[in-house]
Formats: structure tokens, sequence, C-alpha cells
């Protein structure tokens, strides 16, 4: 295996023995990125380019999701009221519109979907609900996005003669309790049978809705105008998008193209995307996502809720999209300043820590009074994609500290927070890469240290990242290749894009975050940087000597070839 070293991480190549269609049309580049994600055969080949919502895999393996289906019956024959508690961001928003949508179209006469507010109740089934739905008279108690933790709150529910279900997708350990609970819809379940336990939480709701309506029948195009919201949970919560999660994203990727929910068609246009120009799942997370989401981290996620299920009152739709992009710049706002403020913090901490390499400490930990709780998991996000290490970001009230957690790829945080003294946490769940956590101010230096001890446990030597292949563009066009990367959309974890090493290019104009690369075969192409790298990579490109770079082709919207920039090389074996 090859080892190139890049100023970001190391780049290992693995020369395929074989490739997948010899003698086909397929560039050999891509085959090479096809084969080292397992695409090894023409019939992995086609399901990958093509991919069929009838090659989901059975839901009736769900755990629980038998009684679930009962009881759900029983709700809508019976005509029940049914209480939901989501969660305030994406994924839980997405979710209860997905319920809501799925209640509208039978014609429940009476139900209730709770998003908690951040600031007041905090994530999970709080007691305001609690009390709401108890004394609402409601019947059924439904938990989407949560649940999975809200043991004591789930036990009172119980305790007044409720039917609870918990449709949740958070991690579930090893002889953890499981929640009071008539069925616990969770793939994470130890139990679980099911062959894929990332769902989202809305993607787990949408197949106990379409194992449903496969049952007992209804209006099945909710499945079809659901898509699109299962497609933002899935890119918004991170998940691995490979197998189901990759056709559920693939296909909802298509319905949001056509701008078919009007309020998701009002937020594209506050976020310059018009009708069919919605391509890539980075358009997704960057440019709709924080919008969404900016609703349940500065203001209450009922805005964002409303934005995904009303249909009609287009004027108020257009007002909703409006707020939720003045939302998002208050948001950019404040998570710089944060940011800021929180490099600050770690390099008196660790000093020489911003210029990275040894000075950066096992596990990232920044806290203040000063900070909303609505972006410490996005400054947390920022510094573990900076520096590739757990970043956990906590705002202080008292004498609690709260907030979340990140990790990069390769770092459980399930597993660094298992390891801790228990005392350390009074509260803590999430995935393995994303989390929140709740301590007190004075076990903070105990936590810091053990923390560091935990997180050093998994910390790789350095960055380690996957080559595709190398292209020589004097044989492989740049132009093909990009139309081919294409292809791979939505990509993200466990999908990335294809990265090519692309030897033997020369710097002919740096500006901002633009690189002006001359290939060998003399042909012209811009650079992109990441603004979070930009930094570190300028001063590698500026040299006057050819540079090889990790890139991937792609297409603008006028069909011109530009080249994704992931890093430079500084050493390695010699190239064409």
């Amino acid at each position: 295996m090859a080892r190139w070293r890049g100023k970001l991480a190391d780049w290992l190549y693995a020369e395929p023995p074989t490739l997948p269609l010899p003698g086909e049309t397929v560039p050999a580049p891509i085959q090479q990125a096809l084969w080292q994600r397992g695409l090894r055969a023409p019939q992995a080949l086609q399901a990958y380019f093509e991919p069929r919502l009838q090659s989901l895999p059975d839901p009736s393996t769900l755990p629980d999701i038998e009684i679930a289906l009962v009881k759900l019956h029983q709700a809508l024959h019976e005509r029940w009221p049914i209480y939901v508690v989501a969660d305030y961001d994406v994924d839980g928003t997405t979710a209860a519109a997905l319920l809501a949508d799925f209640f509208r179209a039978f014609g429940l006469p009476a139900y209730f979907i709770h998003l908690p507010d951040r600031f007041e109740e905090g994530y999970g089934v709080s007691d305001k609900a609690v009390e709401k739905a108890i004394r609402g008279g409601y019947k059924l108690f439904l938990t989407v996005d949560c649940g999975t933790k809200d043991k004591e709150a789930l036990e009172k529910v119980k305790a007044a003669g409720l039917t609870v279900l918990v449709l949740d997708h958070h991690v579930v350990g090893e002889g953890d309790p499981y929640p009071p609970a008539d069925a616990f819809v969770n793939p994470q379940r130890p139990d679980s049978p099911y062959p894929n336990p990332h769902l989202s939480a809305a993607a787990l709701t949408y197949r106990v809705l379409q194992a449903y309506l496969d049952r007992y029948g209804g209006p099945s195009e909710i499945l079809e105008e659901g898509l699109e919201l299962v497609a933002l949970s899935l890119l918004a919560d991170v998940m691995p998008l490979t197998g189901e999660n990759r056709i559920l994203a693939y296909w909802g990727l298509q319905r949001l193209r056509e701008g078919a929910r009007p309020g998701l068609l009002y937020l594209m246009q506050q976020a310059g995307l018009a009708v069919g120009t919605l391509r890539r799942s980075r358009q997704v997370v960057f440019q709709l996502v924080p919008r969404l989401n900016a609703a349940g981290r500065l203001c209450h996620p009922r805005y964002a809720f409303y934005l995904l299920y009303e249909r009609n009152d287009h004027d108020r739709l257009q007002e909703t999209a409006k707020y939720l992009s003045t939302l998002n710049c208050r948001r950019q706002r404040l998570q710089e300043a944060a940011l800021q403020e929180a490099l600050t913090q770690l390099e008196g901490r660790h000093p020489g820590f911003s210029l990275g390499g040894e000075a950066v400490p096992p596990a990232l930990v920044a806290w203040s009074p000063d900070w909303s709780k609505g972006v410490v998991g996005l400054v947390a996000a920022k510094l573990t994609e900076r520096f590739h290490r757990p970043a956990f970001v906590l705002r202080q009230e008292g004498a609690l500290l709260t907030g979340s957690a990140r990790s990069p790829v390769g770092m459980s945080l399930t597993e660094i927070l298992k390891g801790l003294p228990r005392s350390y946490l009074l509260r803590y769940g999430g995935h393995e890469r994303a989390a929140g956590l709740t301590l007190e101010v004075t076990h903070i230096e105990a936590f810091l240290q053990a923390v560091m001890q935990e997180a050093a446990r998994y910390l790789p030597p350095r960055p380690t990242e996957n080559l595709d292949a190398i292209v020589d563009v004097r044989v492989h066009a740049l132009s093909e290749l990009a139309r081919w990367s294409e292809r791979f959309e939505p990509v993200g974890p466990a999908n990335e894009a294809p990265r090519f090493l692309l030897p033997h290019l020369r710097t002919q104009e740096l500006r901002d975050g633009v690189c002006i690369l001359v290939a060998p075969d003399g042909r012209i192409y811009n650079g992109y940087l990441d603004p979070l790298h930009a930094p570190l990579l300028r001063e590698a490109l500026a040299s006057p000597r050819a540079v090889s770079v990790v890139a991937t082709p792609r297409l603008n919207n006028q069909g011109t070839v530009f080249l994704s920039l992931r890093d430079v090389v500084e050493s390695g074996p010699l190239t064409p």
C-alpha cells in the first residue's frame, strides 16, 4: 500500500487487482473509486448508480415493529388523540412533519406535535410535555428522535394510563435499561436484527409508516412526498450514505430538486437555489439545513416545522422562509464569535495549539457562560473538522455545564463518554460522532483530565484518508472524470466523492479561496479551497515548483470543470 504525506492528512492507496468492468466505457479511475468502496461486481455498480426503492430492507425486522403497528392502527381506527414529542433539530422536525402528514392524510381529528424549546426544556421528553399530554386527555404518547434516555418521564406517562411508542435512533449501550414503552423501535438496540443501525429518526419514522401502509393500506402518496424530509434528516444528522440511507437520500434529493413542497421551495429561493439546480448533498447541508436548524438554535423549532408542514398559506410560508434566513445570519455571527473565543481559550491552555501538530491535545474542551446553547454544537463541529480531535463545547449556567461534543471518523464519542467516571457526568447521550452532555462546574478539571486520557486511547497518530486513484491528466480527461464524479451523489460519510491524486500541477495564481492551476496537458482549472483549511493549503500551493494535489473534479452549473481541493502532497512515492 502506497502512502503520501499531505499538509492535512496521510493518504493511502491500494492498487485494485482487477477492475469491476473490464473493457467497459467507464474510466479506469472511476472504476478504481468504485472498487475502493467495495463495489466490485456489475450488479453492485448498477445498484449504486441506479438505486431502487424496492431494494430497501424489510422493515418487519425492526425491533418491536409488530406491537408498534398494532398500537398505531388501534389509535387511528379508534380515533385516539395522539401526543407526539420530537427533537428541535432538523431530524426531529422532519420526523414530526412526516407523522403530521400521515395523521392529516388519515383525517385524524386530534393530535399535537410537541417540539421542545431548547432554552426552557432542553433535549428529550420534558416535564412540560408529560404534564400537557396527561392533562389533555391524550391516549397515545409517541416520541421521535428522543425517548431512549427518558426513562423517568415515560414512567409518569405510563403510570397515567397512556400507550407509549418510542421511535428513536440514539445509541443503546449493552446492558442499558430500555425506556418503559409499549414498543421501543430503535435499530441501535443490541438485540436488533435490522441490517442498518444508522437510520436517522425521520428515516426510521418513514420505514415504520411504510410498514403500516403495506399492512393496513392507506394514502401511499405520502411516502413519495415524504422522501425529501427523509433526505434532509439523513444529511443533517450526518448518517452514513450507504445502502438503505443512500437510496432514501438519492430519491429525496430528486424530490427536493423539483421543489414540490412549497415551504422548502421558498427556503431554496432564500438560499439562492432555483428549481432544478439542487444536485449535491453539499447544497442541502450548507444552504438548507442551517436555515431550518436556526429556528431551534435561536428561537423555537415550530417555525421550521410550519415550513415543512403547511401547504396552502403561501404568503406566510414565504415570510417564514425569510425569517429563518434572518435567524441563520444571526446564528452565523454568534457561531463565529464563539469559535474565535474558543480558539483563544484553547490556545491559552495549550500554547501552539492553533498551529496544529503535536501541540494539539487528544481532546478539545472549551466553555463559557456567554455562548448560546444553539451554537455550541456547531463550534464543536468546526473544531473537530479543523483539528481532527473530539471537541466538547459547553455553556455554563450557574453550577452546571451543558453542551455538545463532536468527533472525527474513527473516534467514537460513545466509547469515550462510556469510559469516563459516571460521577463526572450528570447526563449524556447521542451517536458515535455527536453527543450532548451535562456536568457540574466543580467537576470540570477532573473531566478535562479524564477525557484527555480516554480520547488518547483512540487517537490515531495522524489523520489518515484513502485515495481512490492516481490520475495522469494526459491520459484521463478531467471533464470525463468530473461527469462521473457527479454520479456519486449524494455524497457524505462512508460515501465520499472520488478523491484523486493529481500530480505535476503548477500554480498560476492564488487569490482568496481560489487557486488557478495549470495541468501537465496545458489546461487551466480553478481549484477551490475549503475556508477552514485554506491558510495551510495556500502556503503549500504558493510553491514555484510543481505540486501534487488531492482533489475531486466537479462540474459547475455551466458545465465547466473545477477542482474541489482536499489536500496538497508534501512527500511520497514518485508518480507518473
